[in-house]
Protein backbone atom coordinates (compact mmCIF):
# COMPACT_ATOMS: atom_id res chain seq x y z
CA UNK A 1 0.00 0.00 0.00
CA UNK A 2 2.80 2.45 0.79
CA UNK A 3 4.29 1.92 -2.67
CA UNK A 4 0.91 2.26 -4.38
CA UNK A 5 0.28 5.55 -2.55
CA UNK A 6 3.64 6.92 -3.76
CA UNK A 7 2.00 7.54 -7.15
CA UNK A 8 -0.16 10.29 -5.70
CA UNK A 9 -1.17 12.73 -6.98
CA UNK A 10 -0.39 12.46 -10.72
CA UNK A 11 0.83 8.89 -11.21
CA UNK A 12 4.47 10.01 -11.02
CA UNK A 13 7.60 8.21 -9.89
CA UNK A 14 10.31 10.51 -8.52
CA UNK A 15 12.92 8.01 -9.76
CA UNK A 16 12.06 8.48 -13.44
CA UNK A 17 10.63 6.11 -16.02
CA UNK A 18 13.18 3.28 -15.81
CA UNK A 19 12.59 2.60 -12.12
CA UNK A 20 8.88 3.27 -12.61
CA UNK A 21 8.82 0.37 -15.09
CA UNK A 22 11.05 -1.82 -12.92
CA UNK A 23 8.75 -1.57 -9.90
CA UNK A 24 5.48 -1.78 -11.80
CA UNK A 25 6.50 -4.91 -13.73
CA UNK A 26 6.07 -6.84 -10.47
CA UNK A 27 3.24 -4.72 -9.05
CA UNK A 28 0.97 -5.28 -12.04
CA UNK A 29 1.71 -9.03 -12.02
CA UNK A 30 0.91 -9.18 -8.31
CA UNK A 31 -2.39 -7.34 -8.66
CA UNK A 32 -3.33 -9.48 -11.66
CA UNK A 33 -2.54 -12.66 -9.69
CA UNK A 34 -4.60 -11.45 -6.73
CA UNK A 35 -7.57 -10.78 -8.99
CA UNK A 36 -7.35 -14.14 -10.73
CA UNK A 37 -6.73 -16.27 -7.63
CA UNK A 38 -8.49 -14.35 -4.85
CA UNK A 39 -11.06 -12.52 -6.94
CA UNK A 40 -10.00 -9.14 -5.53
CA UNK A 41 -7.01 -6.83 -5.20
CA UNK A 42 -8.47 -5.36 -1.99
CA UNK A 43 -8.77 -1.96 -3.65
CA UNK A 44 -5.04 -1.47 -4.23
CA UNK A 45 -5.51 -0.85 -7.94
CA UNK A 46 -8.18 1.80 -7.36
CA UNK A 47 -5.87 4.34 -5.78
CA UNK A 48 -6.38 7.60 -7.78
CA UNK A 49 -2.67 8.16 -8.48
CA UNK A 50 -2.21 4.53 -9.49
CA UNK A 51 -5.09 4.81 -11.96
CA UNK A 52 -3.24 7.71 -13.63
CA UNK A 53 0.23 6.18 -13.71
CA UNK A 54 -0.18 4.35 -17.02
CA UNK A 55 0.08 7.76 -18.69
CA UNK A 56 3.25 8.78 -16.77
CA UNK A 57 5.65 7.73 -19.59
CA UNK A 58 3.73 9.89 -22.08
CA UNK A 59 4.14 12.92 -19.83
CA UNK A 60 7.85 12.10 -19.47
CA UNK A 61 8.41 12.04 -23.24
CA UNK A 62 8.89 14.78 -25.75
CA UNK A 63 7.91 14.35 -29.39
CA UNK A 64 11.24 12.62 -30.18
CA UNK A 65 12.38 10.80 -27.05
CA UNK A 66 11.77 10.30 -23.35
CA UNK A 67 13.20 12.50 -20.62
CA UNK A 68 15.96 11.09 -18.43
CA UNK A 69 15.49 11.86 -14.74
CA UNK A 70 18.12 11.03 -12.11
CA UNK A 71 19.66 7.59 -12.64
CA UNK A 72 17.56 6.94 -15.74
CA UNK A 73 19.75 5.97 -18.69
CA UNK A 74 19.82 8.42 -21.59
CA UNK A 75 16.90 7.58 -23.87
CA UNK A 76 16.69 7.22 -27.62
CA UNK A 77 12.93 6.69 -27.98
CA UNK A 78 9.70 7.82 -26.41
CA UNK A 79 8.93 5.83 -23.28
CA UNK A 80 6.35 3.04 -23.37
CA UNK A 81 3.72 2.17 -20.79
CA UNK A 82 2.19 -1.27 -20.04
CA UNK A 83 -0.77 -2.83 -21.81
CA UNK A 84 -1.94 -3.95 -18.36
CA UNK A 85 -3.02 -0.42 -17.44
CA UNK A 86 -4.98 -0.02 -20.66
CA UNK A 87 -6.70 -3.39 -20.24
CA UNK A 88 -7.32 -3.15 -16.50
CA UNK A 89 -8.86 0.32 -16.68
CA UNK A 90 -10.47 -0.16 -20.12
CA UNK A 91 -8.48 2.79 -21.50
CA UNK A 92 -8.63 2.47 -25.28
CA UNK A 93 -6.56 5.63 -25.86
CA UNK A 94 -3.70 4.26 -23.76
CA UNK A 95 -3.91 0.90 -25.55
CA UNK A 96 -3.58 2.65 -28.90
CA UNK A 97 -0.67 4.80 -27.69
CA UNK A 98 1.14 1.75 -26.33
CA UNK A 99 0.52 -0.18 -29.55
CA UNK A 100 1.95 2.64 -31.67
CA UNK A 101 4.99 3.00 -29.40
CA UNK A 102 5.73 -0.73 -29.57
CA UNK A 103 5.77 -0.46 -33.35
CA UNK A 104 7.88 2.71 -33.19
CA UNK A 105 10.49 1.25 -30.82
CA UNK A 106 10.27 -2.28 -32.31
CA UNK A 107 10.17 -3.61 -28.77
CA UNK A 108 7.79 -4.63 -26.00
CA UNK A 109 7.87 -6.08 -22.51
CA UNK A 110 7.12 -9.81 -22.28
CA UNK A 111 4.15 -9.12 -19.99
CA UNK A 112 2.62 -6.96 -22.74
CA UNK A 113 1.99 -10.12 -24.76
CA UNK A 114 -0.24 -11.36 -21.94
CA UNK A 115 -2.27 -8.16 -21.59
CA UNK A 116 -2.39 -7.00 -25.20
CA UNK A 117 -6.01 -6.55 -26.33
CA UNK A 118 -6.18 -6.36 -30.11
CA UNK A 119 -9.70 -4.94 -30.17
CA UNK A 120 -8.73 -2.07 -27.87
CA UNK A 121 -5.45 -1.33 -29.65
CA UNK A 122 -7.07 -1.18 -33.09
CA UNK A 123 -10.39 0.39 -32.05
CA UNK A 124 -11.69 3.34 -34.04
CA UNK A 125 -12.42 5.36 -30.89
CA UNK A 126 -11.24 8.99 -31.02
CA UNK A 127 -7.77 9.66 -29.65
CA UNK A 128 -7.45 11.22 -26.21
CA UNK A 129 -6.99 14.98 -26.36
CA UNK A 130 -3.81 15.71 -24.40
CA UNK A 131 -3.03 19.23 -23.11
CA UNK A 132 -0.02 21.08 -24.49
CA UNK A 133 1.00 22.34 -21.03
CA UNK A 134 1.61 19.71 -18.35
CA UNK A 135 2.78 19.83 -14.75
CA UNK A 136 3.43 16.44 -13.17
CA UNK A 137 3.46 16.99 -9.44
CA UNK A 138 5.72 15.08 -7.08
CA UNK A 139 8.49 14.65 -9.63
CA UNK A 140 7.90 18.32 -10.58
CA UNK A 141 8.34 18.10 -14.33
CA UNK A 142 6.75 20.91 -16.33
CA UNK A 143 6.50 20.83 -20.10
CA UNK A 144 5.18 22.96 -22.95
CA UNK A 145 4.67 21.79 -26.52
CA UNK A 146 3.05 23.07 -29.69
CA UNK A 147 1.38 19.68 -30.24
CA UNK A 148 1.73 15.93 -29.83
CA UNK A 149 3.07 15.17 -33.32
CA UNK A 150 6.68 14.10 -33.81
CA UNK A 151 7.78 17.44 -35.30
CA UNK A 152 6.27 19.56 -32.52
CA UNK A 153 8.37 22.02 -30.53
CA UNK A 154 8.83 21.01 -26.89
CA UNK A 155 10.54 22.36 -23.78
CA UNK A 156 10.53 20.89 -20.28
CA UNK A 157 11.80 21.95 -16.87
CA UNK A 158 12.62 19.72 -13.88
CA UNK A 159 12.35 20.72 -10.23
CA UNK A 160 11.45 18.72 -7.14
CA UNK A 161 13.70 17.25 -4.44
CA UNK A 162 17.42 16.91 -5.07
CA UNK A 163 17.54 14.09 -2.50
CA UNK A 164 14.97 11.97 -4.35
CA UNK A 165 15.93 8.32 -4.49
CA UNK A 166 18.31 7.86 -7.46
CA UNK A 167 18.13 11.65 -7.92
CA UNK A 168 20.80 14.00 -9.25
CA UNK A 169 21.64 17.67 -8.62
CA UNK A 170 19.48 18.73 -11.55
CA UNK A 171 17.03 21.35 -10.24
CA UNK A 172 16.20 23.68 -13.10
CA UNK A 173 17.52 21.49 -15.91
CA UNK A 174 15.70 21.86 -19.23
CA UNK A 175 15.21 19.72 -22.36
CA UNK A 176 14.36 20.99 -25.85
CA UNK A 177 13.09 18.97 -28.82
CA UNK A 178 11.81 20.32 -32.12
CA UNK A 179 11.44 19.26 -35.76
CA UNK A 180 12.23 15.65 -34.90
CA UNK A 181 15.56 16.57 -33.25
CA UNK A 182 16.72 16.64 -29.61
CA UNK A 183 18.52 19.97 -29.25
CA UNK A 184 19.11 20.13 -25.50
CA UNK A 185 19.65 17.11 -23.24
CA UNK A 186 18.83 17.98 -19.64
CA UNK A 187 20.35 14.75 -18.32
CA UNK A 188 23.10 12.61 -19.85
CA UNK A 189 21.95 9.58 -17.87
CA UNK A 190 23.45 7.64 -15.00
CA UNK A 191 27.10 6.67 -14.82
CA UNK A 192 28.45 3.21 -13.94
CA UNK A 193 27.04 1.99 -10.62
CA UNK A 194 30.27 0.07 -9.94
CA UNK A 195 32.53 3.14 -10.00
CA UNK A 196 33.95 4.02 -6.56
CA UNK A 197 31.80 6.47 -4.60
CA UNK A 198 28.75 6.37 -6.86
CA UNK A 199 26.32 5.92 -3.96
CA UNK A 200 28.42 7.72 -1.33
CA UNK A 201 26.63 10.98 -0.54
CA UNK A 202 28.42 11.94 2.67
CA UNK A 203 31.62 13.39 1.23
CA UNK A 204 33.67 16.53 1.68
CA UNK A 205 33.76 19.27 0.79
CA UNK A 206 29.98 19.48 1.22
CA UNK A 207 27.73 22.16 -0.27
CA UNK A 208 28.37 24.61 2.58
CA UNK A 209 31.94 23.62 3.38
CA UNK A 210 34.97 25.68 2.53
CA UNK A 211 36.05 24.69 -0.96
CA UNK A 212 39.02 22.32 -0.72
CA UNK A 213 40.64 19.60 -2.79
CA UNK A 214 38.82 16.31 -3.28
CA UNK A 215 39.62 13.92 -0.41
CA UNK A 216 37.38 10.95 -1.31
CA UNK A 217 35.26 9.91 -4.29
CA UNK A 218 31.59 10.70 -3.73
CA UNK A 219 28.29 10.72 -5.59
CA UNK A 220 28.19 14.47 -6.12
CA UNK A 221 31.65 14.48 -7.72
CA UNK A 222 30.51 12.56 -10.80
CA UNK A 223 30.09 14.92 -13.74
CA UNK A 224 26.78 13.47 -14.94
CA UNK A 225 25.30 13.80 -11.45
CA UNK A 226 26.39 17.38 -10.78
CA UNK A 227 24.53 20.52 -11.87
CA UNK A 228 27.38 21.24 -14.31
CA UNK A 229 26.53 17.93 -16.02
CA UNK A 230 22.98 19.21 -16.59
CA UNK A 231 21.43 22.21 -18.29
CA UNK A 232 21.60 24.08 -14.99
CA UNK A 233 23.17 27.29 -13.81
CA UNK A 234 26.44 26.80 -11.91
CA UNK A 235 27.40 29.56 -9.47
CA UNK A 236 30.99 29.92 -8.20
CA UNK A 237 32.12 26.49 -9.43
CA UNK A 238 34.46 24.48 -7.23
CA UNK A 239 35.03 20.98 -5.88
CA UNK A 240 32.14 21.21 -3.42
CA UNK A 241 28.62 20.37 -4.59
CA UNK A 242 27.12 22.87 -7.05
CA UNK A 243 23.57 22.53 -5.70
CA UNK A 244 22.36 21.75 -2.18
CA UNK A 245 21.54 18.03 -2.09
CA UNK A 246 18.74 18.85 0.38
CA UNK A 247 17.32 21.61 -1.80
CA UNK A 248 13.78 21.61 -3.18
CA UNK A 249 12.67 23.41 -6.35
CA UNK A 250 8.96 24.24 -6.45
CA UNK A 251 6.64 25.26 -9.26
CA UNK A 252 5.69 28.86 -8.56
CA UNK A 253 3.68 30.00 -11.55
CA UNK A 254 2.10 28.82 -14.77
CA UNK A 255 -0.07 30.47 -17.36
CA UNK A 256 -0.55 31.72 -20.89
CA UNK A 257 -0.56 35.25 -22.26
CA UNK A 258 -0.91 36.39 -25.86
CA UNK A 259 -0.37 32.88 -27.19
CA UNK A 260 2.75 32.26 -25.10
CA UNK A 261 2.67 29.61 -22.37
CA UNK A 262 5.00 29.59 -19.37
CA UNK A 263 6.17 27.83 -16.25
CA UNK A 264 8.27 29.38 -13.49
CA UNK A 265 10.04 27.60 -10.64
CA UNK A 266 11.73 28.81 -7.46
CA UNK A 267 15.28 27.47 -7.20
CA UNK A 268 16.35 29.56 -4.19
CA UNK A 269 16.49 26.58 -1.81
CA UNK A 270 18.83 24.66 -4.14
CA UNK A 271 21.31 27.55 -4.47
CA UNK A 272 20.95 29.20 -1.03
CA UNK A 273 24.73 29.27 -0.43
CA UNK A 274 25.16 31.84 -3.21
CA UNK A 275 21.75 33.51 -3.66
CA UNK A 276 18.96 35.06 -1.64
CA UNK A 277 16.50 34.36 -4.46
CA UNK A 278 16.58 32.55 -7.80
CA UNK A 279 13.83 31.84 -10.30
CA UNK A 280 13.99 30.12 -13.68
CA UNK A 281 11.22 30.30 -16.25
CA UNK A 282 10.48 28.65 -19.58
CA UNK A 283 8.19 30.22 -22.18
CA UNK A 284 6.96 28.90 -25.53
CA UNK A 285 5.35 31.02 -28.23
CA UNK A 286 2.77 28.68 -29.74
CA UNK A 287 2.79 30.53 -33.08
CA UNK A 288 6.44 31.33 -33.75
CA UNK A 289 7.74 28.34 -31.68
CA UNK A 290 10.34 30.59 -30.00
CA UNK A 291 11.46 29.21 -26.63
CA UNK A 292 12.87 31.38 -23.85
CA UNK A 293 14.82 30.05 -20.86
CA UNK A 294 15.29 32.83 -18.33
CA UNK A 295 17.04 33.16 -14.97
CA UNK A 296 16.45 35.98 -12.47
CA UNK A 297 18.43 35.92 -9.24
CA UNK A 298 19.83 37.97 -6.39
CA UNK A 299 23.39 37.02 -5.50
CA UNK A 300 24.84 37.17 -1.99
CA UNK A 301 28.09 38.67 -3.29
CA UNK A 302 30.27 39.02 -6.40
CA UNK A 303 29.94 35.73 -8.27
CA UNK A 304 30.88 33.81 -11.40
CA UNK A 305 27.91 32.24 -13.21
CA UNK A 306 28.06 29.56 -15.87
CA UNK A 307 24.96 29.03 -18.05
CA UNK A 308 25.15 25.83 -20.10
CA UNK A 309 23.31 23.29 -22.21
CA UNK A 310 24.35 19.88 -23.58
CA UNK A 311 23.75 19.00 -27.21
CA UNK A 312 24.76 16.55 -29.92
CA UNK A 313 24.28 19.19 -32.61
CA UNK A 314 27.11 20.99 -34.40
CA UNK A 315 27.71 24.42 -32.85
CA UNK A 316 28.63 27.52 -34.85
CA UNK A 317 29.09 30.70 -32.79
CA UNK A 318 28.86 34.16 -34.36
CA UNK A 319 31.80 36.58 -34.27
CA UNK A 320 30.24 38.68 -31.52
CA UNK A 321 29.51 35.56 -29.50
CA UNK A 322 25.87 36.53 -28.97
CA UNK A 323 24.32 33.96 -31.33
CA UNK A 324 24.91 30.26 -31.86
CA UNK A 325 23.58 28.15 -34.71
CA UNK A 326 22.92 24.52 -33.91
CA UNK A 327 22.75 22.09 -36.83
CA UNK A 328 21.73 18.45 -36.78
CA UNK A 329 20.94 16.44 -39.88
CA UNK A 330 19.11 18.95 -42.10
CA UNK A 331 17.61 20.98 -39.22
CA UNK A 332 18.75 24.24 -37.64
CA UNK A 333 18.14 25.96 -34.30
CA UNK A 334 19.21 29.56 -33.61
CA UNK A 335 20.19 30.31 -30.00
CA UNK A 336 20.55 33.94 -28.92
CA UNK A 337 21.55 35.76 -25.74
CA UNK A 338 18.84 38.28 -24.84
CA UNK A 339 20.17 39.14 -21.38
CA UNK A 340 22.69 40.34 -20.20
CA UNK A 341 22.65 43.02 -22.87
CA UNK A 342 26.45 43.07 -23.14
CA UNK A 343 29.54 41.28 -21.90
CA UNK A 344 28.36 37.67 -22.08
CA UNK A 345 29.46 35.51 -25.01
CA UNK A 346 28.76 31.94 -26.00
CA UNK A 347 31.62 29.44 -25.92
CA UNK A 348 31.77 25.80 -26.99
CA UNK A 349 33.12 23.41 -24.37
CA UNK A 350 33.59 19.65 -24.06
CA UNK A 351 30.93 17.80 -22.05
CA UNK A 352 33.02 17.60 -18.90
CA UNK A 353 33.86 19.68 -15.85
CA UNK A 354 33.99 23.47 -16.13
CA UNK A 355 37.68 24.40 -16.61
CA UNK A 356 39.79 24.98 -13.54
CA UNK A 357 38.89 22.03 -11.26
CA UNK A 358 40.33 18.59 -10.71
CA UNK A 359 38.56 15.43 -9.48
CA UNK A 360 41.44 12.94 -9.47
CA UNK A 361 39.59 10.31 -7.40
CA UNK A 362 36.46 10.17 -9.57
CA UNK A 363 36.14 7.92 -12.60
CA UNK A 364 33.75 9.28 -15.25
CA UNK A 365 32.47 7.64 -18.40
CA UNK A 366 33.30 9.89 -21.41
CA UNK A 367 30.27 11.75 -22.81
CA UNK A 368 31.04 10.79 -26.39
CA UNK A 369 29.10 12.75 -29.01
CA UNK A 370 28.08 15.59 -26.66
CA UNK A 371 29.29 19.20 -26.51
CA UNK A 372 28.35 22.11 -24.29
CA UNK A 373 27.09 25.52 -25.37
CA UNK A 374 27.94 27.77 -22.44
CA UNK A 375 28.37 31.37 -21.36
CA UNK A 376 30.28 32.85 -18.42
CA UNK A 377 28.85 35.85 -16.59
CA UNK A 378 30.19 37.78 -13.59
CA UNK A 379 27.75 39.73 -11.46
CA UNK A 380 26.64 40.75 -7.98
CA UNK A 381 23.27 41.65 -6.50
CA UNK A 382 20.34 41.42 -8.89
CA UNK A 383 21.17 39.84 -12.22
CA UNK A 384 19.68 37.66 -14.93
CA UNK A 385 20.37 35.54 -17.98
CA UNK A 386 17.86 35.07 -20.78
CA UNK A 387 18.41 32.85 -23.84
CA UNK A 388 16.07 32.44 -26.82
CA UNK A 389 15.81 29.30 -28.96
CA UNK A 390 14.30 29.70 -32.43
CA UNK A 391 13.63 26.60 -34.54
CA UNK A 392 14.48 27.51 -38.13
CA UNK A 393 12.42 26.37 -41.10
CA UNK A 394 11.23 27.87 -44.36
CA UNK A 395 9.89 31.34 -43.59
CA UNK A 396 11.01 31.36 -39.95
CA UNK A 397 12.36 34.60 -38.49
CA UNK A 398 15.22 34.78 -36.01
CA UNK A 399 14.74 38.52 -35.47
CA UNK A 400 15.66 39.87 -32.06
CA UNK A 401 12.96 40.16 -29.44
CA UNK A 402 13.42 42.56 -26.54
CA UNK A 403 14.13 41.25 -23.04
CA UNK A 404 11.07 41.02 -20.80
CA UNK A 405 11.19 40.44 -17.03
CA UNK A 406 9.32 37.29 -16.00
CA UNK A 407 6.91 39.43 -13.99
CA UNK A 408 5.52 40.69 -17.33
CA UNK A 409 5.22 37.24 -18.94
Amino acid sequence: PRYIKSFEPDGQSEEGVMYWAYGLTYTTLTIEAMKRVLGTDFGLGENPGFRKTGWFPALMSGPVTGLSIGDDPAKENRSRSFFWFAKNFRDTALAQLQYDLCLETKDLAWADMIHYDRAMALASAPAKVMPTANHTRGIEVMSLRTGWDRNATFVSLHGGHNNANHGHLDAGSFDIQSDGVVWAYGNLGRDDYTYPGYFTKQTTPDYRDRDTAQSVAGRWHFYRLRAEGKNCLVINPGIRFDQDEKGVATMERQGEKSGRALYQIDLSDCYSRDVTSYRRGIRLDMKTRRITVQDELTLRGPSVLWWQMHTQAEIDISKDGRTATLTMRDKTMTVRIAQPASGARFVELPATYIPGRDFPLTRNTPNTGFRKLALRHTASGDTGISVDFIPMQAGASASRVGFEPMSTW
